[in-house]
């Protein structure tokens, strides 16, 4: 891909907790319409990675540029805005509220309503909840479980929320999507129809895509590039089969696979 559509740029990334250097002097850059990997051992700085680049953690060296801005120092729902959007390692789904709900109040930037409008039910309430109700069930038809829109989250099969959690993550329209280990837990069937929804969010809907995942063959086949972290350094960088015969990745990650 041509270096003039970066999306993201790492660059020297560092952060340390108490002393502890978590993450150190770390740079790669993605390409808008890149389907990028971030592997490495448990404990290796990946989720800490994710939560620089979306505002949870203050870098302590280094910062992260996306569309050509510096985003490191604003709050999470700033980063959300101007259009990266993540999962979680353990499904954050609000578990008492149906799958339609869920993604709908992802959307509330899209809300054009106020309270007087809400409480006494105006036309132009009901207007903007019926195009809000829309986007939402089109969001959960992408993602195959537009049948379960009234299901209480906690009432999905856990395939099912993994779909809702990256359905909701998908309502705020973002350019970026970090996935943070979605096929974690899956069966071979679940993690072959995910891999096919990884594919059709970044044709369909032009979303460029960084994930975090331990399952290699899930990886090798859906990435164009991969980074990889050990010890919060990166290690290695370059496509599926460069990382897979690298030594130092073999040694610190692959073993014999």
């Amino acid at each position: 891909m041509n270096e003039s559509k970066k999306l993201l740029e790492i660059n020297e990334l560092s952060i340390s907790f108490g002393g502890l250097n978590a993450v150190t002097d770390v740079n790669f850059y993605i390409n808008s319409g890149e389907i990028f990997g971030l592997i490495g051992p448990n404990g290796a700085g990946k989720t800490t990675l994710f939560n620089m680049i979306t505002g949870v953690y203050l870098p302590t060296k280094g910062n992260v540029t996306f569309d050509g801005k510096v985003v490191s120092g604003k709050k999470t729902y700033q980063i959300n805005n101007i259009g990266i959007a993540r999962t979680f390692q353990n499904i954050r789904l609000f578990r008492e509220m149906s799958a339609i709900d869920n993604v709908m109040l992802a959307m509330n930037k899209e809300t054009n309503y106020n309270l007087l409008q809400c409480i006494f039910g105006t036309s132009k309430y009901v207007s903007e909840e019926k195009k809000i109700f829309d986007k939402a069930m089109k969001l959960l038809d992408f993602m195959g479980i537009a049948e379960f829109y009234n299901y209480k989250a906690m009432n999905l099969p856990y395939g099912q929320q993994r779909k809702l959690e990256i359905a909701r993550a998908l309502a705020s329209d973002p350019k970026l999507l970090l996935l943070d280990e979605p096929a974690a837990g899956m069966n071979p069937t679940e993690t072959a129809e995910l891999a096919d929804i990884v594919r059709k969010i970044r044709e369909k809907l032009n979303v460029t895509i960084l994930l975090i995942e331990h399952d290699m063959s899930f990886v090798m086949s859906l990435c164009e590039r991969i980074v990889v972290l050990d010890y919060g350094k990166l290690i290695a960088n370059g496509t599926p089969q460069e990382i897979k015969n690298n030594p130092k990745v073999i040694a610190a990650y692959l073993g014999g696979e």
